[in-house]
């Protein structure tokens, strides 16, 4: 009699799991993971409806690092934001001496997604840093910087930058810079960005 309840009990035990994991599942696929759910039909608006509205909001949330690639400076022009077609950027303040940071950018819709390597200076010494920064894609182009490094926010008593396009710029050979950086410096700490 002993062995029949205990393989009842197992099996109750070994359904409970089964229907605690099947019901996890679908809580995860259903509710928490939204990205790869199947877009729902009801909620679709016609294109042609919408054409005119849609078409100006696709072509700005649409970027890729080829359309944005340029030079771009604020309205004091301290501040500049190169960035290259082979999603090398440098970010530079330079109202008494130049210093910035260098690293790669991706587009992400309306946004730049910095991720810092180097720190620069007004020599060629490159000192290694870590992180990121995000910054967001105007509808006319401009780019803006909503979280100042508090030495440039300081400097110039700003809480936002807006940077608009100068010129076009293509490829940057990162490899001249950082081997030259890397011959003159002489301790190879990390740091904060500089920007």
């Amino acid at each position: 009699m002993e062995n029949k309840n205990m393989g009842l009990k197992v099996l109750v035990v070994i359904l409970c799991i089964l229907v605690l994991g099947l019901g996890g599942y679908i809580l995860y696929d259903k509710v928490l993971n939204e990205d790869t759910n199947m877009p729902d039909i009801n909620n679709k608006v016609d294109n042609n409806e919408n054409n005119d509205s849609d078409s100006n909001n696709q072509s700005h949330c649409s970027k890729t690092v080829s359309d944005i690639s340029g030079r771009y400076k604020d309205e004091t022009d301290y501040i500049h934001l190169e960035l290259y077609k082979n999603g090398v950027f440098i970010y530079t303040f330079n109202k008494y001496a130049e210093s910035g940071s260098m690293g790669n950018y991706v587009v992400d819709g309306d946004k730049i997604i910095l991720t810092y390597w180097f720190n620069t200076g007004s020599d060629v010494s490159l000192g290694f840093t870590k992180g990121t920064k995000t910054l967001y894609i105007n509808s006319d182009g401009s780019i803006t910087d909503s979280k100042v490094n508090s030495f440039v926010k300081d400097e110039l008593k700003i809480l936002e930058i807006n940077l608009v396009f100068v010129e076009e710029l293509y490829e940057y050979d990162a490899g001249n810079r950082m081997a030259t950086g890397f011959a003159t410096e002489e301790n190879h700490k990390s740091y904060e960005p500089e920007m």
